[in-house]
């Protein structure tokens, strides 16, 4: 009798450690997952906070032309100076900036060289070989660049527009090299439409965040 229940007790006692190691085991594989599925979520986080910002711009005149000209920089030393004269100009050049100095890549033979002054950026915009003196003030408010695109009909369609200080504006909705269009911009009613389609513009903050940078 007491050799059956010792028998009894030991056979109890191994059935409850393998009992507790199956919910630890559970625990385990329980957490592990959670862990996996954690884990896109915070690379999303991450992505998104080392998206780049804007970080300044300026809008401004094109001397000897009738191109506006908005420069930008974000946060991570990109930069970028969009120039428009609502007729043939649509352009988007882009680069860096070190030291306060532009220094923005060729783009259907435009270059944009400048340096920030504060509230100014003073600089040379080269147009079709031609070297033209611009000066641009800080954007507040309204003013700035507001960018755009969308695919109408298979093609892709950009859609730049500069606002300055006073208001006056400057832009086009472009495919390619051709311009599409050249409407008034609302900046209240962000929607422009074209044949075949409508582009959505907005401030280049937006579009930045949108985008994870300039293009």
């Amino acid at each position: 009798m007491r050799r059956t229940i010792w028998t009894f007790l030991l056979l109890l006692a191994i059935t409850s450690s393998f009992a507790g190691c199956g919910n630890g085991g559970g625990e385990t594989e329980r957490g592990r997952q959670a862990q996996e599925t954690s884990q896109p979520r915070d690379k999303r986080e991450t992505s998104e906070a080392a998206r780049p910002r804007l970080a300044d711009q300026w809008a401004g005149r094109v001397e000897g032309t009738n191109a506006y000209i908005s420069v930008f920089t974000l946060d991570d030393g990109q930069a970028g100076a969009y120039l428009a004269d609502g007729q043939r100009i649509a352009t988007l050049v882009l680069g860096r900036i070190d030291n306060e100095t532009l220094d923005l890549e060729p783009a259907r033979g435009t270059t944009v060289a400048g340096t920030v002054r504060g509230d100014m950026v003073d600089g040379t915009a080269t147009i079709d070989g031609a070297q033209h003196p611009f000066s641009a003030q800080k954007a507040t408010g309204t003013a700035g660049w507001y960018r755009g695109r969308a695919t109408i009909g298979g093609q892709a369609v950009a859609a730049g527009y500069i606002i300055l200080a006073d208001g006056s504006q400057k832009g086009a909705v472009r495919r390619g090299e051709e311009i599409l269009a050249t409407p008034t911009f609302d900046p209240a009613n962000p929607i422009i439409e074209v044949e075949g389609g409508s582009v959505t513009v907005r401030p280049v903050a937006e579009f930045v965040e949108q985008e994870g940078g300039l293009s």
